[in-house]
């Protein structure tokens, strides 16, 4: 994530698998923050910058092999 792009709130964001890149390819191009994470954990400072950047709504990418249903529960505590 590059800090200057969203240096403060963002009305939306993408969440996607880091471990399968096809998901995130095919939603790159979109003009939002995308944060990559594990199938079943968030890095901390992939959880941090989401709690900086407070978006309105994440949308996660892939189905629940790619990002579990653990970690989409995670997201909404954020």
């Amino acid at each position: 994530m590059i800090k200057s792009l969203w240096p403060t709130s963002t009305p939306r964001s993408v969440v996607a698998s880091g471990t399968n890149f096809p998901d995130a390819l095919a939603h790159g191009p979109y003009a939002m923050p995308m944060h990559l994470v594990r199938p079943s954990s968030i890095h901390a400072a992939v959880a941090n910058d989401i709690r900086r950047i407070d978006p309105a709504r994440i949308d996660v990418v892939g189905g629940t092999g790619s990002v579990s249903n653990g970690v989409v529960t995670q997201l909404k505590k954020l």
